[in-house]
């Protein structure tokens, strides 16, 4: 049986139209009283599905509105976390009317979703923070008195004030109690906790604000050195929280500081690949920061003064003059630590940081790991830098070396966007965490069953006791999730305005930059922010090229790209989007979570995701606090793609997609083989740098020292004599990172390990050094790649059309699909061909050469 619809229109004389197109693929009319679901009907039911496969396909083949009406019969059909049943729209989207029994075909659709407030507190901020200060003043027994309780609250309570914050959220108020508690030891029925509300939600002062609570109670202690390490997938995302940590510590400690309690006031710093030394030679030129100022709203600008011509200190300025900024500037840049030799010498009471800058700093030099409480080094008065106690002189020429104070460990870890953390990233930070516990319980001999608190923090996990049990090896009894509720029905806060193609006669790129043109040609006097994320560098560079070519003809347009490829101008773009000097952003997944660009209009999604939680977060950059268009563009050519346009409420009704994130669900499995060989090779070196003042072999860590028999023997007997004292107290420490594993697989992976260290550094010689031996492991075995398990490649441009820096890491698997002899590939928007291969595998090499 076939239904069609035909409309003739005058204006075109016996011109008739093709409007819609009903198939019948062996479903049936059932004229019962009763259904195969024992449910009375007073009609006939159209059967579109049933148990033994037969359903009807509904669409049409034109790119022109169709309708289909059932009318005196019932249809079973339904939505739930699998998507559509019971229709299967072929080629086209399904929307059906309000009684259920008339349906619309189209290509494209729009949809609207409700974003609900967030359940507040029903406490003004003072009385919230007054009930935490009762209980914690419990604290006194330790040895802190009521009075500097009383003024740390004050203090918190003075910034949420000024921040213009009344009130706090239901789960921010239960979060800050029960963690303020856990960290000071008053409540031991939880250990650990998971926050979960959506994008713009919150969930970022549910923890900073317990943890700068409990930071200046410690502070209040004596406590000294870093209290709180928070993990951040993304260098962007670590970014973009420092300056909401920013904020909040600004007015706490100026509060403080009028309070002349300066001795409470909190410190922050940033540590990742993109942090540079004060030495770092011929950088001294103004970088752009993503800490706004916080009476002014600009960003800050870190300028570096050169000194002696061997260093530079850094000073944070704001672009008006007159701004306390510049003129508190020293009292700025004692709290704000935008240096490595800064955040070394003088840890931040909260570090953000990232698992890859851990993960080296574990391993390669004891003087990295004050931030651990490692204080067995020496601090050079005049730079900052920091060396092994054996130091005479620093390398700006200075003797003025002085041993760093006792420091204490950090009692609380937070990650953050913990929904990244799947596959190879997540297995391996999980073993991260194991050697960062472990390194501060054999320096500061706790003992073997001290964790600190974990919390864990993410907008789009749907399990999230199960997951945070399993990423922290946790019975899930031990965690407590606090989750946001909503006002469903009562406060619709904003909406998200949903526009769904998919294009058939046109390219998807085409219609992408149609479609941007289109926006950006109506919007007439206010030109909307837009990001648009791709699910690829080669994606992102073609659709950044065309953009700009398209529309670069209306005025006051600039398209800006952020992927890789743009690594060292990654934050100057970030910035430039924030100012409105880029209309439009063309970004990878690298800007999916957490980064507010504040009034960002339009998301553009050129392509699903694998998983629906990115997608989800990557809609959740737009609107924020005000009406957003989501344009999703899904690619014909692409299965994921072609399910989520038939299925395209699974993306824009809040419960469908909560409930199809469930099926996302996943748990970190500790047991992987290679995971636990490439930890036990990290935490060899791990117990080195942490044990190397009792080992005494501080100079294998020191680039202008020479090495002497006495500490390569040293080395030697740890690393492979089996009855020297040391060698057996490395072995316990890898036990306490590795735990419960069959003893012969833990001594053949130990072996194994050893071997390895022994085949990459060869002979030991005097200029051995732990960092070259590092190099040399980690080009064979990937003992700095925490991302992926596989090998990785460098891609080299010509610099014909850019810096001469230009390089792409990529992982081997990407240069073998993409990157054999005479194949094409894009940069920054610029098209080359592969024309040389160079390595040491030979067999990767002809491979690639030769196909």
């Amino acid at each position: 049986m076939i239904g069609i619809s035909i409309t003739r229109e005058k204006n075109y004389g016996e011109t008739y139209f093709l409007k819609s197109l009903l198939i019948c693929l062996g479903g049936y009319f059932d004229k019962k009283q009763y259904n195969n679901k024992i449910v009375e009907r007073k009609k006939p039911t159209v059967y579109v599905y049933d148990s033994n496969g037969y359903k009807w396909s509904m669409g049409h083949l034109f790119e022109v509105e169709g309708e289909v009406a059932f009318e005196g019969y019932n249809v079973e059909w339904k939505w739930d976390k699998f998507g559509l049943q019971g229709i299967n729209p072929i080629n086209c989207l399904l929307a059906e009317d309000d009684q259920g029994n008339r349906f619309k075909f189209r290509d494209w659709n729009i949809a609207k979703e409700p974003v609900f407030s967030i359940e507040a507190s029903e406490d003004e901020v003072k009385e919230s923070l007054r009930n935490l200060i009762y209980e914690a003043k419990q604290f006194i027994r330790s040895g802190v008195k009521h009075d500097d309780i009383e003024i740390v609250g004050s203090a918190l309570q003075y910034s949420l004030e000024q921040l213009g914050i009344k009130k706090l959220y239901k789960y921010q108020e239960a979060a800050l109690k029960k963690i303020s508690l856990t960290l000071l030891g008053l409540n031991t029925e939880k250990r650990h906790f998971a926050i979960v509300a959506r994008t713009s939600g919150g969930k970022t002062y549910a923890f900073l604000l317990p943890l700068i609570f409990a930071s200046a109670i410690y502070k209040a202690k004596g406590h000294k050195g870093c209290k709180a390490i928070l993990f951040y997938p993304t260098k962007a995302l670590a970014n973009d929280q420092a300056d909401e940590l920013a904020h909040l510590l600004w007015y706490f400690n100026d509060y403080l500081r009028r309070q002349k309690r300066e001795d409470l006031t909190i410190t922050m710093g940033i540590l990742h690949g993109n942090i540079k030394s004060r030495f770092a030679s011929g950088e001294d030129k103004p970088e752009v920061t993503m800490i706004k100022c916080p009476i002014h709203e600009r960003p800050l600008t870190l300028y570096f003064e050169r000194q002696e011509e061997k260093f530079s200190l850094e000073k944070l300025s704001c672009d008006y003059e007159d701004c306390p900024v510049n003129r508190d500037s020293d009292w700025v840049n004692k709290w704000i630590k935008l240096t490595r030799e800064a955040i070394y010498s003088e840890p931040p009471d909260i570090l953000l940081t990232d698992q890859d800058m851990i993960n080296a700093v574990l391993m390669r030099n004891p003087s990295e790991l004050t931030i651990i409480g490692y204080s067995s080094v020496k601090v050079c008065k005049k730079c900052g830098s920091t060396y092994p106690v054996q130091k005479r002189k620093c390398r700006c020429g200075s003797t003025e070396l002085i041993p760093m104070q006792k420091l204490g460990h950090p009692i609380a870890i937070v990650l953050d966007e913990a929904h990244m953390l799947r596959g190879s990233f997540g297995i391996q930070t999980y073993y991260l965490l194991k050697r960062l516990e472990q390194a501060i319980r054999t320096y500061h001999n706790e003992l073997p069953d001290w964790r600190p608190t974990y919390i864990i923090s993410s907008a789009t996990i749907h399990s999230p006791k199960m997951f945070a049990a399993s990423l922290l090896g946790e019975d899930a009894k031990s965690i407590e999730v606090f989750e946001a509720n909503y006002d469903k029905g009562v406060n619709v806060k904003s909406q998200r305005i949903f526009l769904f193609l998919m294009p058939k006669t046109y390219e998807m790129q085409a219609t992408c930059i149609r479609a941007i043109g289109k926006l950006y040609d109506l919007a007439k006097e206010k030109k909307p922010q837009t990001i648009v994320f791709v699910n690829s560098l080669a994606e992102s560079n073609e659709l950044w090229r065309g953009l700009n070519d398209e529309i670069a003809n209306i005025q006051g347009i600039r398209v800006g790209g952020h992927t890789t490829d743009y690594e060292q101008d990654r934050i100057r773009i970030e910035q430039d989007f924030s100012k409105k000097v880029y209309q439009v952003l063309v970004a990878t997944k690298t800007l999916e979570v957490g980064v507010d660009y504040g009034s960002l209009d339009v998301a553009v999604i050129h392509g699903m995701p694998f998983y629906i939680s990115d997608f989800t977060q990557r809609i959740g950059r737009a609107g924020r606090n005000r009406d957003a268009l989501i344009i999703v563009i899904f690619d014909p050519q692409t299965p994921i793609d072609y399910y989520y346009y038939q299925n395209y409420r699974l993306l824009c009704d809040p419960a469908l997609r909560s409930d199809a994130m469930s099926l996302e669900s996943y748990t970190i499995k500790s047991n992987n083989q290679e995971a636990i060989r490439r930890t036990i090779t990290r935490a060899i070196f791990d117990y080195l740098s942490v044990a190397s003042e009792k080992i005494n072999i501080g100079k294998l860590y020191d680039e202008e020292s020479a090495v002497d028999d006495q500490v390569l023997t040293r080395l030697k007997a740890v690393l492979f004599d089996e009855r020297d004292s040391l060698h057996l107290k490395m072995i316990n420490h890898i036990q306490g990172v590795i735990g419960s594993l069959d003893n012969n697989l833990f001594e053949d992976a130990l072996r194994e390990a050893i071997d390895r260290i022994s085949q990459s550094i060869g002979p030991f010689e005097k200029s051995t050094k732990i960092e070259s031996i590092l190099k040399k492991i980690d080009n064979i075995y990937q003992i700095y790649n925490l991302r992926h398990a596989e090998k990785a490649v460098l891609f080299k441009f010509s610099p014909s059309f850019g810096s001469a820096s230009d390089t792409r890491p990529r992982e081997l698997s990407t240069a073998i699909r993409r990157a054999s002899r005479g194949q094409v590939i894009s940069f920054r928007g610029i098209f080359y061909v592969v024309k040389m291969i160079e390595g040491n595998t030979v067999n990767i090499k002809s491979f690639l050469e030769d196909g």
